[in-house]
């Protein structure tokens, strides 16, 4: 009995382990969180059925997304439903805003490898010299804009494998050309408010498994259990019946 009771567990336990490998539902989900001076708060990417770039609706000049604001610059993760693809969007102002020369510099720190430029808004600085968005210049965010928008995609950020990025805010100043307020955008369209003078950092963390998942391995023990009584129950019956 002791030998059957041993199989039986361990049956269950690869029954377990197969199941939270193989089934991407099982899989250990990524928390995404963003930090920033004793702020940290856990975030899920914006979701559309579209890529990032198609979503910052880019035409010469300025993009047109829906969380673009006159004055603000935002930040948000973003995540294409289709292809699964997870970027960061960074914009600055909004087409047609209120003129006047604005300038924006961001430094980028630990950029994930596999991560690149999707789009740069704009595509030249106004000398002709770089993309203002260019993971291979410093500062790699280096906007300067008018009337109209700035800012750029990133994309090919890991959707299974921890990782930080950081990115400090070297000129940002709303005294002189600048944004009057930085903020990040929640997944339900919300905004929290980051400030401007100190880096954040976003965060992809490993998590623990969920209560769904919880719930699946307790069914299949549940299962496995019932068909083990059952068939104790039958063997248990046949012998009596002898």
């Amino acid at each position: 009995m002791g030998n059957k009771v041993f199989s039986f567990l361990f049956s269950v336990l690869a029954l377990t382990i197969i199941v939270m490998v193989l089934s991407p539902r099982l899989a250990q989900a990524l928390i995404f969180k963003v930090e920033q001076d004793g702020l940290s708060k856990t975030v899920e990417p914006v979701k559309r059925a579209e890529d990032a770039v198609s979503f910052y609706d880019y035409l010469p000049a300025s993009g047109h997304c829906e969380f673009m604001e006159e004055g603000v610059s935002k930040l948000y993760l973003y995540q294409d439903t289709e292809s699964g693809t997870l970027s960061l969007i960074i914009h600055h102002h909004i087409d047609e805003g209120t003129p006047g020369w604005k300038r924006v510099d961001f430094d980028f720190d630990s950029v994930p490898g596999g991560v690149f430029v999707a789009l740069s808004d704009d595509w030249e600085d106004s000398y002709h010299l770089r993309q203002e968005l260019d993971l291979t210049e410093h500062p790699e965010g280096r906007w300067r804009f008018g009337h109209r928008t700035d800012g750029g995609v990133l994309s090919g950020f890991s959707t299974n494998q921890p990782w930080c990025f950081t990115i400090t805010p070297t000129y940002f100043f709303p005294s002189w050309g600048s944004m009057e307020e930085w903020r990040y955008v929640k997944s339900d369209g919300s905004e929290f408010v980051l400030d401007m003078e100190k880096p954040v950092t976003i965060c992809a963390y490993k998590g623990t498994p969920s209560h769904t998942q919880w719930g699946l391995i307790l069914l299949i023990l549940a299962v496995a259990g019932f068909f083990w009584f059952m068939i104790v129950r039958r063997r248990r019956a046949m012998i009596g019946a002898r």
